[in-house]
């Protein structure tokens, strides 16, 4: 946990210096953005065709198992217009997300035992989509969103006989089922809009 905490500390310094050194009379963005799995926060700042982005993204739910996830992403993206309201967006980035699963596991309805996952992930994403503007402080978006990445699983058995614990359990996914494709976002336009 020292390791993500440290993880989070550096991302936020490295975002804050990027937001400071912004031109005044460039683009400012702020965003909400969500998947089929998660949902978040996103802040994009540069010029009316290259844009820095960055964003932080959380999901946490229960049913079978609870998971709770969060994320950092840092990127560029580029930006070409098709009309005077919709302009096409493509980009990429680096990100790290941070998942802990618990579940129940069972046979013929008998709880055996409880399983514990975390995992650490840092990958590579690449996006293309449209923009259009609802109004001139407003655009809705949609995006598809593919991923590669690297993995590291910590997990462990309890209850169990006997206790099992793993840890070092790594992977590479490249184009991960595990993540969603598709994002839809809502962006407001910080300052004046050029005409």
């Amino acid at each position: 946990m020292k390791h993500t905490a440290k993880l989070i500390i550096c991302c936020a310094l490295f975002v804050s210096s990027l937001v400071h050194a912004q031109d005044s009379l460039g683009v400012k963005e702020i965003g909400l953005f969500a998947t089929s799995q998660n949902q978040g926060i996103t802040y994009r700042f540069g010029s009316e065709r290259k844009l820095w982005n960055s964003s932080l993204y959380g999901s946490a739910y229960s049913g079978s198992d609870y998971r709770n996830r969060f994320g950092l992403e840092a990127g560029r993206e580029w930006r070409y217009p098709l009309s005077s309201r919709a302009f096409i967006r493509f980009g990429g980035g680096i990100g790290y997300s941070f998942d802990r699963v618990k579940e129940r596991v069972s046979s013929n309805g008998v709880i055996n035992y409880n399983r514990k996952y975390d995992e650490h992930s840092l990958y590579l994403y690449g996006f293309a989509g449209i923009n259009y503007d609802i109004t001139r402080k407003f655009s809705l978006g949609l995006s598809f969103k593919p991923y590669g990445g690297y993995s590291h699983v910590d997990y462990n058995n309890e209850n169990s006989t006997p206790t099992e614990n793993k840890s070092g359990t790594y992977g590479f996914n490249v184009f991960n089922s595990n993540r969603d494709f598709l994002e839809l976002s809502l962006a407001f336009r910080l300052g004046k809009r050029k005409k």
